[in-house]
């Protein structure tokens, strides 16, 4: 569980710092914590398709170059990986992740995903407290729509490397 939610921060982060309002999308996505005990649920399912390319992504830009550095000789490498993901991670459907309390009350069923579109979905969540139990509406967090500039659904993953000579 604790390598789940460093996953949640590095995307929450990257997420925040790709958006161009940053400040509204991690409003957006703070929307989810109104689901209660789905919380966690729901902002996994919206989430995946970035960690897992974020995943592919820093495993598949590792390189170390094979020439030996002087004493206190350096290099420094800044690079991008693409990683180009199904149009099927653009979103999801809440109904199939077994909610205990929330719904979905959109007619299409379906939720965005932090790379799918830029579209709102409505939830309603049920509480129990000592009055009774509470409903509560609220609009999900959208997508950051990354194939609609680039035309292709995937994540970009920057990757940066440091060797330093000791001997």
């Amino acid at each position: 569980m604790r390598f789940f939610y460093l996953r949640f921060l590095t995307v929450l982060v990257f997420a925040v710092g790709v958006s161009p309002d940053s400040n509204a999308q991690a409003n957006q996505f703070i929307r989810y914590l109104q689901a209660g005990p789905d919380a966690p649920i729901l902002s996994h399912a919206y989430l995946k398709p970035a960690i897992e390319g974020i995943s592919y992504g820093v495993n598949g830009g590792w390189y170390h170059t094979a020439r030996v550095h002087q004493r206190l000789g350096f290099d420094i490498s800044l690079s991008a990986t693409g990683v180009i993901l199904p149009s099927s991670a653009d979103s999801f459907r809440p109904d199939e992740l077994g909610l205990e309390n929330t719904f979905i009350l959109n007619p299409s069923g379906v939720s965005p995903t932090i790379i799918g579109p830029g579209v709102e979905t409505t939830y309603l969540s049920s509480f129990e407290t000592p009055e009774g139990t509470q409903l509560i509406e609220y609009a999900g967090a959208e997508g950051l729509g990354f194939s609609d500039p680039w035309l292709v659904h995937g994540v970009p993953v920057p990757m940066f490397q440091a060797g330093i000579g000791i001997g």
